[in-house]
C-alpha cells in the first residue's frame, strides 16, 4: 500500500518480476489488482472527523468505492493471441 503511488510500485514491481523470470522460468502474464475501501467504518469515522472539523455534515461527503484489475504481458510473451488494449514503454 503506498497510497497514491500504488499503481506506479505495482508495475515497478511487474517489470522487476518480468525480469527475473527471464532468467529462470518466464512468465506469462502479471495481475495487478487493487481495491479502494472508502466507505469502510474506519474511513467513515475518519473522515466524518475531518468534515466536522471543518463545520462540514457528513451529508456533504459522497462515499463510493471502487476495484480495479490490470493483467500485464511482455510483447515478447509466446501467448500474444490477446487483445492489448495499451502498452507501457
Amino acid at each position: 500500500s503506498a497510497g497514491e503511488q500504488s499503481v506506479n510500485r505495482c508495475i515497478d514491481v511487474a517489470q522487476n518480476l518480468f525480469a527475473l523470470g527471464s532468467l529462470q522460468e518466464p512468465l506469462d502474464a502479471i495481475i495487478i489488482a487493487a481495491v479502494d475501501l472508502s466507505g469502510s467504518i474506519e474511513n467513515m469515522l475518519f473522515n466524518t472527523a475531518k468534515l466536522n472539523a471543518k463545520g462540514l455534515r457528513s451529508t456533504d461527503w459522497l462515499v463510493g468505492e471502487g476495484a480495479g484489475a490490470l493483467v500485464l504481458q511482455q510483447t515478447n510473451a509466446a501467448h500474444t493471441q490477446l487483445d492489448s488494449y495499451a502498452s507501457i514503454d
